[in-house]
C-alpha cells in the first residue's frame, strides 16, 4: 500500500498487513513530520468499466542467444519508493533510512567516485609497501641485528 507524508507529500511503501489491524503512529524519513497512517479502501470499478489490462512480458530468449528483433518494447518498471516501517510508541523510535547502493550490479559500470577511490587506495598501498622495503635495505644492518633469519635474505639478494 502506497502512504503519502501530508506535510511533504513523499510516498511510502508499507506492506498492507502493518495498516490491516488499524491506524498506526508513522514517521516520515524525509521531513520529520509524525502522522497516523491507515488503510484505505481499494476503489471499486465502476459498473460498466472493464478492470484494466496488464501488459504481459514477451518471453525471453535464453541465456547465449541474441534477442529476437521482433520483440514488443516493454514499458519502463516503476520507480523504486523507499519503505518506512511504523513507529513505536517511545521516545527509542527509529527513523527508517532509505538504503543505499553502495557496490555496482554485476555488468554495471562503477561509479567514477569508486574508481578514483579505487585508484588511490592502490597508490597508497603501493607507497607504504615501497617504502617499508626502502627502509629494510636503508636499514639492512639494523635490521640483520634484530632479526637473525634476515641474513639468508639479504645474502640471497647479494645485500649482506
Amino acid at each position: 500500500m502506497r502512504i503519502l507524508c501530508p506535510s511533504c507529500q513523499a510516498a511510502y511503501e508499507v506492506p498492507d498487513k502493518l495498516l490491516s489491524s488499524g491506524p498506526r503512529k508513522v514517521r516520515c524519513a524525509k521531513c520529520g513530520g509524525d502522522w497516523m497512517a491507515e488503510a484505505e479502501p481499494e476503489p471499486a470499478p465502476l459498473a460498466g468499466q472493464a478492470e484494466p489490462e496488464v501488459p504481459i512480458a514477451a518471453p525471453r530468449a535464453p541465456e547465449g542467444l541474441p534477442p529476437e528483433d521482433d520483440e514488443p518494447d516493454l514499458p519502463p518498471p516503476p520507480p523504486v519508493v523507499p519503505q518506512m516501517q511504523p513507529v513505536g510508541d517511545g521516545p527509542e523510535a527509529v527513523v527508517p533510512r532509505p538504503e543505499e547502493k553502495l557496490v555496482p550490479e554485476p555488468g554495471e559500470r562503477p561509479s567514477r567516485a569508486l574508481v578514483v577511490v579505487a585508484g588511490v587506495a592502490w597508490l597508497a598501498s603501493g607507497a607504504v609497501l615501497a617504502g617499508a622495503g626502502w627502509a629494510a635495505v636503508a636499514f639492512r644492518a639494523e635490521v640483520m641485528a634484530a632479526w637473525a633469519p634476515s641474513r639468508r635474505l639479504f645474502a640471497l639478494l647479494g645485500l649482506g
